[in-house]
């Protein structure tokens, strides 16, 4: 296993980050760093979609307005979600995703 395999291994938020900061350039958005630990709290832990207390084994942050969409990678258009609530959701506006 490289070096690239191992890292992304250990540190797998940062992986995340660094991949959605890599698709926000991509679609020429606005891009700022973003505190995933203040957005859980922010949050309150309960996912925006469903409305359910999201665990650290299903927590996953999503862009609200896609970055496809032009959706900025800013703390206010990140939220915390259910991985299946996220996968729902797709590329989709947050208000097609609600269940």
């Amino acid at each position: 296993m490289g070096w690239r395999k191992r890292w992304a291994a250990l540190h797998p938020e940062k992986r995340r980050a660094n991949e959605a900061k890599r698709r926000a350039q991509r679609h020429r958005t606005q891009i700022e760093r973003v505190d995933y630990e203040s957005i859980y709290e922010r949050d309150g832990g309960v996912c925006y979609l469903c409305n359910g207390v999201v665990t650290s084994r299903y927590m996953e942050f999503d862009h609200v307005v896609p970055l496809s969409r032009g959706g900025a990678h800013t703390e206010a258009n990140i939220a915390l979600v259910h991985a299946m609530c996220n996968r729902r959701k797709g590329v989709k506006s947050a208000d097609a995703g609600r269940s």
